[in-house]
């Protein structure tokens, strides 16, 4: 790729973007193809949209690929009929450049954001352009390149422009906005079997279980650590450590099948698990956070590729303050740590920044005998995290609003009898805001709980499993997209 919209926003002439890529032509021959990106209508004369466009002949003749931008939000189009639009500007440009491959370069549609004309942001807005751009370019045979993979809140303030951070189809925090998968499952539960180490991957959706598979069996040595992306970015792949020697290994898992293994190296016994995160900012892949149990001292560790690249020191907090969980609370786009005071109840939220600890915030302080159930997206995809807490005494659970580094509002969500007991949450209604799933301690039955805009909007059985199954995590279900899209 030899430039994206360089012409079309005015970073550089025609003429200077032809002499560019052929530079990139000489030194890398005919070997490696060659593309560039251009709005649909920097292609084409506007006077007759099948003529190429002459400023940009001496571009086509050199590139292999040619990429065509579209976007009819920002043309004003309203919801029906915009990906026909798009599929007849690029047809457009097929027609003018006979024998070049052309391809969508970039397309999407915020789920918030300014209105322009007839275009209108939202979720159902978001889901039903992508849903048919995909059926579209996929029937048409036209590679797609989607915008975006995820939500990327730095360009709110970077722009002045609410659309610019919302085009994602996961959250910064990879959590999935919109249903888009070949799979109808919208999360994934692995359970472990204790005595035999043998693992099982059920598939939800709808408020029910659709399906199990058997993954396989792993030494019972081997304890689960945590499920996250630590390969390509998906949400389900596995990490388990050995609890004699504190070895790692990722377990990648595709259409619930383990698919790769690979050892991450081994950090001492005293470092414990603390949680999984996106500290280095929305991307690919899930970073792993460790505490030294004697000095309190947290280090990060980026995880790429199934490898660990990089550790950082976050520094060392007082082990009176334990923690209580992770996730996006000030709306950075990037995942914090917040840590309780097990004699006061403070709670304190540390903003992790470039895999930097930039700020600690004191959030608040809340009775001891409410104790932390989790952290989730509880009010929508794209909201900061909420934290739902759950009275010890009573089993009563309540909802807090987290923003800023604030605690908001906090609501009821209701009681349920102590031998429930939290199991984990995920997006099981369908894609979108986290559900609680509890689990009876004496017979195993699950029951999942649909939280709606930070309220208790229903509940059913999912099912039960013999207590010699345990729950490992539930996380989003990975999008099973089209083989025509790539999300970038």
């Amino acid at each position: 790729m030899v430039g994206t919209e360089a012409v079309s926003e005015q970073h550089i002439t025609p003429d200077q973007l032809a002499l560019y890529i052929g530079q990139v032509r000489s030194g890398t021959g005919s070997s490696v193809p060659i593309a560039t990106a251009e709005e649909w209508n920097k292609w084409v004369l506007q006077t007759n949209p099948t003529v190429p466009n002459p400023d940009l002949a001496a571009v086509a003749a050199n590139v292999d690929v040619i990429l065509v931008d579209v976007y009819p939000y920002y043309e004003g189009l309203g919801i029906s009929g915009a990906a026909d639009y798009a599929i007849e500007r690029v047809r457009r440009v097929q027609a003018a450049y006979p024998g070049k491959t052309v391809l969508i370069g970039e397309t999407g549609w915020p789920s918030q954001g300014e209105t322009y004309g007839q275009a209108v942001t939202s979720l159902a807005n978001e889901e039903a352009y992508a849903a048919a751009i995909l059926e579209r370019t996929a029937a048409d045979g036209i590679g797609l390149l989607y915008f975006e993979a995820f939500d990327e809140a730095w360009k709110i303030a970077s722009t002045g422009m609410v659309n610019q951070g919302n085009f994602g189809l996961f959250t910064s925090q990879r959590n999935a906005k919109i249903s888009l998968s070949n799979s109808p499952a919208t999360a994934d539960m692995i359970l472990r079997q204790g005595s035999t180490g043998d693992y099982e991957i059920y598939d939800l959706a709808n408020n029910q279980i659709l399906a199990a598979a058997p993954l396989g069996q792993v030494g019972a040595n081997y304890l689960f650590a945590g499920l996250g992306g630590f390969s390509n970015g998906d949400t389900t792949d596995m990490l388990l450590r050995d609890g004699s020697t504190g070895a790692f290994e990722v377990y990648d898992i595709s259409n619930n099948n383990i698919t790769a293994a690979a050892a991450l190296g081994a950090v001492g016994l005293n470092w414990q698990l603390a949680g999984f995160g996106n500290f280095n900012g929305p991307g690919p892949t899930t970073d792993m956070m460790l505490r030294d149990s004697n000095i309190g001292t947290f280090e990060l560790y980026d995880i790429n590729n199934n490898m660990i690249s990089g550790v950082n020191v976050i520094g060392a907090v007082g082990l009176d303050w334990h923690v209580a969980g992770f996730g996006d609370f000030n709306g950075d786009g990037t995942t914090d740590m917040m840590l309780r005071n097990s004699t006061s109840g403070s709670f304190e939220a540390y903003d992790i920044v470039g895999g930097q600890l930039v700020s600690a915030t004191s959030v608040g302080a809340v009775g001891s005998d409410w104790q932390v159930a989790g952290f989730a997206e509880f009010n929508g995809p794209g909201t900061t995290a909420g934290m739902m807490l759950r009275n010890t005494a009573t089993g009563v659970f309540e909802l807090y609003t987290i923003d800023n580094n604030m605690i908001t509002s906090a609501s009821a969500i209701g009681a349920v009898g102590l031998d429930w007991a939290v199991a984990g949450f995920g997006p099981l209604d369908g894609a979108g805001s986290a559900d609680m799933v509890l689990r009876n301690v004496n017979s195993g039955a699950f029951e999942v709980y649909d939280i709606v805009g930070g309220r208790l909007a229903g509940a059913a059985a999912l099912g039960a499993v013999g207590l010699d199954w345990q729950v490992g995590g539930i996380a989003a279900d990975p999008l099973t997209l089209f083989s025509n899209i790539v999300a970038r």
